[in-house]
């Protein structure tokens, strides 16, 4: 068992310091993102990285199903990837929402308190949503949200949401599906990528 541990580590070594990992990967990275990587990783460092060969109509569709970050409460699932996806397209490779990059968000299950106001789940007494600032950030820079209308129909009757009214109390920008599980597949043959945060 040593032996074989012992010979894994010693080719894995010979692989880094012949270059051999990091053979190809720099290919075609912007100028401002290989001196940021050196800047920050050290020497050499841009020859490890692996920049986006895709920079036009790329398609994403993200799944988000639960309303916090299971190793931090306090964090919202899945909207600070979404957010660092649209940084990284933008600064590194200066790709356009709706232009280059087009972004959808499925919300569904626990994570559909995502897509209603603070102020009606506060009023109600059934929770907060101290994420609806980020959701509305998200639809400003051209992500389109989606919310399952299951979803709903559970909120309304743990009394989150208003019968009839429901729609007035969701975040603007939003719009519904009939079941998230049956969109995100939909979006898939559409040529979207799926993206589990």
């Amino acid at each position: 068992m040593r032996t074989s541990v012992a010979l894994a580590a010693a080719t894995l070594a010979a692989t880094f310091s012949t270059g051999v990992f990091a053979a190809g990967l720099a290919k075609d990275c912007p100028a401002h993102v290989s001196s940021a990587v050196e800047a920050t990783f050290g020497a050499g460092a841009s020859d490890m990285t692996r920049c986006l060969q895709k920079r036009s109509n790329v398609k994403l569709v993200y799944q988000l199903n639960l309303f916090t970050d299971p190793a931090n409460s306090s964090k919202p699932y899945g909207l600070g990837n979404i957010q660092n996806a649209i940084n990284d397209y933008r600064d590194n490779y200066g790709m356009e929402m709706g232009k280059d990059v087009e972004i959808a968000v499925v919300i569904h299950s626990s994570a559909a308190k995502m897509a209603v106001q603070d102020v009606v789940l506060r009023s109600k007494g059934v929770g907060a949503n101290p994420f609806e600032n980020t959701i509305r950030g998200l639809i400003a820079q051209g992500v389109d949200v989606y919310l399952c209308q299951n979803s709903v129909r559970s909120l309304i009757k743990e009394g989150a949401l208003t019968p009839g009214y429901a729609n007035s109390e969701l975040i603007d920008g939003g719009e519904f599906v009939t079941s998230g599980v049956t969109a995100i597949p939909d979006f898939q043959s559409r040529g979207y990528l799926y993206v589990q945060p």
